[in-house]
This record gives C-alpha cells, structure tokens and sequence, in this order.
C-alpha cells in the first residue's frame, strides 16, 4: 500500500486501497480520525466500516457522520449520533450562559435565546416559563441558571435607574399612567 504522512499535523495511515490502516499508536493523535475519514471521502467513498477501540470508533464515526458518510455499524451510527446531539445541546447551553453573561444593557430577545439553547415554552398557571427537556447538562443548565439570575438583577437596577432619571427630568404625569410626558 501507499504510505501517507499529513505534512500541518504528522497524521500517517498506509492506503491499501479498499482499507486504510492505520498505525496503533496514530489513532489517539490530535486530528487523526479527521484525516482518516476525509481521505476516504476523496477517494469517492460514501460508507465506511470503523474497527478499532471503542474510543478510536465513535470518534471517527462523529466526523464521519458530519462530513455525510454512512458508518456501517447501525449501533455505532446511534451512538455517534446520541454524542453528537450531546455536544450540540452542550455548545448551545454554554452560548446563552455566555450571552446572559455579556449582556450589560439587558436587551437579549430572552425568549428567543432561550428557544434556540433547546428550552421549550410551557404555560404554568397565567405565566410562561422556559423548560429544558432533558435531564442531562446539570452543570451547564446551573450556569445559565446563576448567568439569568445576573441578567435578571442587571434588568431590574436598569429600570430602577431609567425610573430614577425620568423622575428627576422635567415633565408632567398622569396620575393614572405610569409614564412621564415631556
């Protein structure tokens, strides 16, 4: 077979035409299981078979599976699949602790983000709360959690200091409606 050796990163796999081999000890190298799916991709392959350990597969089997192969193995696939929707829910949760976070003048469409960090809107008595609907993530649910609470404390002071300040400017009020006229 062809010995193949990626010059940015120092990948090695031996092309033996239908199988590519891989060295043992390459398989745990940053960026090895990319390398290996993308050449079977531009050899025109569109299905793959993966043997290995347990860790080598299921990490060739979620580039695989972003790149668009199949993976032969249906168990392996589900799996692959389950980590996948993980580390998606994951990235989507730690984005809106972070967009929480950052956000100083409080002007984050909250119902939106929290819809598109996978929360569902359920109706609880006349309000609305946001739900998370899997049982997993506990960390990173707790850090949009206490990220909610600060955007939440920020809102409030922001109000209190917008109240403050038409109060002080001129103007005239209504005494039945809440807003100042200038």
């Amino acid at each position: 077979g062809l010995f193949y050796e990626r010059k940015k990163d120092g990948v090695r796999f031996i092309d033996q035409g239908p199988v590519i081999v891989v060295p043992r000890e390459e398989r745990y190298r940053e960026g090895a299981p990319e390398a290996y799916v993308l050449y079977a991709q531009a050899r025109g392959w569109r299905s793959i078979d993966i043997l290995g350990d347990e860790a080598f597969r299921l990490r060739a089997a979620k580039v695989a599976l972003e790149e668009g192969l199949t993976v032969s193995d249906p168990d392996l696939t589900k799996r692959a699949e389950a980590a996948l929707d993980r580390e998606s829910r994951r990235e989507r949760l730690v984005a809106l602790a972070d967009a929480l976070a950052k956000d100083q003048a409080c002007r984050l469409p909250l119902r939106q983000a929290y819809l598109d960090a996978g929360y569902q809107v359920q109706r609880q008595g006349d309000k609305e709360v946001s739900i998370y609907p899997h049982d997993d993530m506990e960390e990173e649910r707790k850090a949009v959690r206490v990220a909610w609470q600060g955007w939440n404390q920020r809102k409030q002071g922001l109000a209190r200091d917008s109240v403050t300040d038409r109060e002080t400017l001129p103007g005239v009020r209504h005494p039945d409606k809440p807003r100042w006229q200038t």
